[in-house]
């Protein structure tokens, strides 16, 4: 028997789907009007992912974020509140080519993620040295 989109499948998908920037497993909850148990969540996620209808991010942490597979994988995350904003034009397309040539290899997606620190972390930084 195939596994089938449960209510809390669409719910989750739904509130991945809606947000501009990828989501925590926090986030989904937040969003749910049902409370699920916490395996549930991540059992629908890891069905979701498996699906193709989801992908997911992990920071040098441990934390991980999601994100519509309709969006494109391109991150910036902040290593001081690891906010994680995502953007839309594609820096690598240019090198995609070379890379399939080069390695003789099929690409057949990406992900990518800078890291830094955001404008609200920096002012914290100055705001904690001048005192």
């Amino acid at each position: 028997m195939k596994p089938s989109m449960t209510v809390l499948r669409k719910d989750i998908l739904h509130a991945v789907t809606v947000s501009g920037t990828p989501v925590s497993v926090k986030d989904i909850l937040g969003s749910l009007t049902a409370v699920p148990n916490l395996s549930t969540v991540y059992r629908a996620l890891a069905f979701l992912e498996s699906r193709g209808d989801i992908h997911s991010l992990t920071l040098f942490d441990g934390t991980r974020f999601f994100y519509s597979a309709e969006r494109h994988g391109h991150f910036v995350v902040c290593s001081g509140c690891r906010k994680v904003m995502g953007f839309d034009e594609c820096p690598a397309s240019g090198i995609e080519t070379d890379i399939e040539d080069r390695f003789d290899f099929r690409i057949t997606g990406h992900v990518l993620c800078f890291t830094g620190v955001c404008s609200d972390c920096r002012g914290s930084m100055v705001e904690r040295r001048s005192q």
